[in-house]
């Protein structure tokens, strides 16, 4: 035998015998799953487990009833604290306390035929919790006392969803946004946010809220927006809007409700605020003091919508002081009659500068385009 010959069979046989300590062991996928802490793949199937930069996610997109998702958190976790459980388009009707056997910072359940929120079904995430997204649903039950559990809830939000009972009182040191739009709720009472002392946004529009009653927003230092448009509100009584101190709200929407007049004390305008809307409402009747201007020096400017309404004059002792501190106002759309109880307005260069030049008289004038001359003869 020739050496060569010899010395590659030598070698062939070496390698046999002795294993490679290099070489990487082929797993299927429950197998590989396991490297992770993420439980086996099979056993949380439709659901998947994935971990990325924020922490481990949770993905049940794909779940098509309530039975199947209580499977999977039936199953074993080897980690049992979650960053996010995506839910959006799951096949669900509840949310029941057999969940609670995980922790998420971020829950998001949106278009699904979501129904109801057991109490229990939080529990788990108490310190953990800072997102919760209830969106575009049936859901008509929740277990709101719950949420004065959750230490760091930041953002409350059940937009588009079929909640008809009155809205009850909150209470959270950490809650900042509260997103209830496009639901059935027929009223928010006084109370209802006096324990939230850090509220930042509140979302209200496209309900069936009614009248505000007095004391419903107590505007602390926090609040810096209030959507309540497109509800059914007749009447605000004074006192509705609460300002106790200073105040950072920017943005106040009453637009396409069912205003027809607003008495003295009913809308507050803080130094802060920028942006007022009354329009699309029937509001014919403004009495002096309807506007309650905070004193002081603004620093913001103030735009007011007082579109498409029933305004046939604008009498100054109800709104030559918002003239003043607004830097535009908006009236159009309303049969004003441009007589002389508007000559304070229509002679007076500085608030003219301010109206809207679409503001029109019933007889089809712009305002912006009268003679000040007759005004100031005759009235």
């Amino acid at each position: 035998m020739k050496l060569t010959q010899l010395y590659l069979l030598t070698t062939a046989c070496i390698l046999s015998a002795t294993p490679y300590l290099g070489a990487v062991e082929l797993v299927d996928d429950d197998q590989q799953s396991k490297l992770f802490p993420c439980p086996i793949a099979s056993d949380i199937a439709p659901c998947v487990c994935s971990h990325e930069s924020q922490g481990l996610l949770l993905n049940c997109n794909s779940i098509t009833s309530d039975q199947q998702l209580s499977a999977v958190f039936r199953a074993h976790f080897p980690v049992t604290d979650f960053y996010k459980l995506d839910l959006d388009d799951a096949q669900i009707t509840k949310l029941g306390s057999d969940l609670n056997t995980l922790t998420f910072t971020e829950i998001y359940v949106r278009y699904t035929p979501l129904q109801r929120v057991e109490y229990g079904f939080l529990t788990a995430s108490t310190d953990t919790l800072v997102t919760l997204m209830l969106q575009y649903g049936d859901l008509s039950v929740f277990p709101f006392e719950e949420l004065s559990l959750m230490s760091k809830l930041q953002r409350f939000d059940v937009w588009s969803n079929s909640i008809d009972s009155a809205f009850p009182p909150l209470s959270s040191d950490s809650l900042l946004y509260v997103f209830a739009g496009a639901n059935n709720i027929p009223a928010v009472n006084p109370g209802t946010f006096d324990e939230v002392p850090g509220l930042v946004y509140i979302h209200f529009q496209f309900n069936s809220i009614k009248e505000l009653l007095p004391n419903t927003f107590i505007i602390t230092p926090s609040v810096y927006e209030i959507r309540l448009n497109g509800n059914s509100i007749a009447k605000i009584y004074p006192g509705a809007f609460v300002l106790p101190g200073s105040s950072n709200l920017q943005y106040l929407n009453l637009s396409s409700n069912a205003i027809t007049e607003l008495t003295a004390g009913t809308i507050i305008i803080p130094t802060s605020l920028r942006y007022l809307y009354l329009d699309s409402n029937s509001i014919g009747v403004v009495y002096p003091g309807a506007f309650v201007i905070s004193s002081g020096t603004s620093t913001t400017s103030l735009s007011v919508y007082l579109n498409d309404n029933r305004l046939e004059t604008l009498e100054q002792a109800a709104f030559e002081e918002l003239f003043y501190r607004a830097s535009y106002v908006k009236l159009n759309s309303n049969p004003l009659l441009c007589h002389c109880d508007m000559a304070w307005l229509i002679t007076n260069p500085l608030h003219m500068s301010k109206l809207d030049s679409s503001t029109s008289c019933v007889d089809g004038r712009y305002v912006s385009s009268l003679d000040p001359s007759p005004y100031q003869l005759y009235c």
